[in-house]
């Protein structure tokens, strides 16, 4: 009984910890994504086949789906047409 009444308390206390870390975590997640989406746009524009352009449209769409599904549509639909 003790026992839990102590994990319980450890727990409420460890909670604005976590949330802090939780942040960091998402934080350093966006910083990452970022300069991802920069190299892959890099790559497109010195992509000089298809296949690899194609490739490369899908990975950027997957990462503006969530945040601008506007953007990621557009790179789908050039991502059919080259395909074409």
């Amino acid at each position: 009984m003790y026992m839990n009444l102590a994990l319980i308390l450890l727990t409420f206390e460890l909670q604005p910890m976590k949330h802090i870390l939780l942040s960091i975590l998402l934080m350093s997640i966006g910083l990452l994504k970022a300069q991802t989406n920069s190299q892959l746009l890099d790559a497109l524009n010195k992509a000089s086949n298809d296949t690899s352009k194609v490739r490369l449209y899908g990975k950027l769409s997957a990462y503006y789906m969530i945040t601008k599904p506007d953007s990621a549509t557009y790179l789908l639909r050039r991502r059919f047409e080259i395909s074409k």
